[in-house]
């Protein structure tokens, strides 16, 4: 593609409005992960934020790449743009000042989404817009996959949740006698007391 020195000015918009995606990042994102973990005081809120910042930005090193490639390139098809990068430029610009703006509104009335799917569902309409449904790469090498994340997750979620639950009632039903007792909780990291109680 050639250099575009003309349209710098939709390059820096987009800083800006990344900069205030990221910012919801923190917002909202971080906020859902470690909000149970500070509202039950197994975190104050400095560990939480400092926790969340190296976290993130781990994140963003390590498994970021991958990521960015699924974004950038496996939703739309980028090489139709050749001819015209400057609509490739201003969509993207538009999905990124409709996330940003959408996650601000979600996070300032407190509700809880995905920075991630907001930004890809902003691209598949760039996509619509653009292309047309059939620049949409809908393979499970594209947005499906990132459909059927919306799907599993979900399932390994309440499948943990019900391995937990089998296993609580096993101990509040035995027969041993009421004492206090100690376990390790991975997803707070912290030693929460529970009593094991007598079945009636």
């Amino acid at each position: 593609m050639a250099v575009l020195d003309q349209y710098s000015y939709i390059f820096g918009i987009a800083i800006c409005f990344a900069f205030l995606d990221a910012w919801n990042i923190g917002a909202n994102d971080v906020a859902n992960s470690f909000a149970t973990s500070v509202s039950s005081r197994s975190l104050t809120m400095l560990q939480a934020m400092c926790l969340g910042a190296v976290m993130e930005f781990l994140g963003a090193v390590l498994a970021g790449s991958r990521t960015t490639g699924t974004i950038k390139s496996d939703i739309i098809a980028i090489d139709r743009f050749e001819a015209e990068p400057s609509v490739l430029m201003l969509g993207m610009l538009c999905a990124l000042v409709g996330s940003s703006l959408f996650l601000t509104f979600a996070t300032k009335i407190g509700l809880p989404v995905s920075t991630t799917h907001c930004i890809i569902g902003g691209i598949i309409g760039v996509g619509f817009a653009t292309l047309g449904g059939n620049g949409i790469d809908w393979s499970f090498g594209g947005v499906s996959q990132v459909f059927a994340a919306w799907g599993i997750a979900p399932c390994i979620a309440g499948k943990r949740k019900t391995s937990h639950s089998s296993y609580d009632e096993a101990l509040t039903s035995s027969q041993a006698p009421s004492v206090p007792s100690y376990s390790f909780s991975p997803s707070t990291s912290s030693c929460v007391p529970r009593t094991l109680l007598k079945s009636a």
